[in-house]
């Protein structure tokens, strides 16, 4: 079985010594470029996502960056599946249904 790039990339990204950058070995950093799409998890079908990731492929983009805990009331309010993300709006009890649904 042989190395893939991102095995051999990740090998040669290290943690800058202010944990603020990502340093090669040669000492160039990396850039890290993906789309935003907070909403992604929460206000999306399931369809609405996938398109949401092949859109971002053809950009040449192969990271999205979510959130779980959606802003603007999200904790209330239920995703496109009729679920919330937390049970009794208690962090410590999320509703896995939630993760699995989108």
């Amino acid at each position: 079985m042989g190395i893939s790039m991102a095995d051999t990339l990740i090998n040669r990204i290290q943690i800058g010594q202010n944990s603020h950058f990502l340093p090669t070995e040669g000492g160039s950093l990396f850039f890290w470029l993906g789309d935003t799409a907070f909403g992604l998890i929460h206000q999306t079908t399931r369809e609405e996502a996938d398109l949401n990731f092949v859109n971002s492929r053809k950009r040449g983009r192969y990271l999205n960056y979510s959130v779980v805990l959606a802003q603007m009331d999200g904790i209330n309010i239920a995703n496109s599946f009729s679920y919330i993300s937390l049970y009794e709006l208690n962090p410590e009890k999320p509703n896995y249904i939630y993760k699995e649904s989108g």
